[in-house]
C-alpha cells in the first residue's frame, strides 16, 4: 500500500526491507509512514523526469483518473485525446513505473 502498487518502489521498498526480522520491518512501516523513503523517490522522479512529455502526462492520467481500469478502456480514452498511449503504456511497462 506503501508504494502505491508501483513496481519500481516495491522492488526498492523490498530490497530495503530484504534480510531484517520482523521486528525490524514493524519499525521501518513506522517510521516510513512519518518519513517517505527518499531512496525510493529519488528512483521514481528519475524514472519520471527520463519520459517525454506525452509518456509523463499518460503516466499521471493512469495515476490519478484510470487507476483500477482496463487497459483497453485506458487505451481507447487516452487515444481519443491525442495521445499515442499504446507506445506510452509500453514504456511504462518496460521502465516498471507501470504493470
Amino acid at each position: 500500500k506503501y508504494s502505491g502498487g508501483l513496481p519500481l518502489a516495491l522492488v526498492t521498498l523490498g530490497s530495503h526491507l530484504q534480510g531484517r526480522s520482523v521486528e525490524e520491518w514493524r519499525y521501518e512501516f513506522k517510521k516510513l509512514r512519518a518519513i517517505p523513503h527518499c531512496d525510493i523517490q529519488k528512483i521514481l522522479k528519475i524514472s519520471f523526469d527520463g519520459l517525454d512529455c506525452d509518456t509523463q502526462s499518460v503516466f499521471l492520467d493512469i495515476a490519478c483518473a484510470f487507476h483500477g481500469f482496463f487497459e483497453d478502456e485506458v487505451i481507447k480514452t487516452l487515444n481519443a485525446c491525442g495521445f499515442y498511449s499504446e507506445s506510452a503504456i509500453s514504456t511504462l511497462v518496460q521502465r516498471n513505473l507501470l504493470q
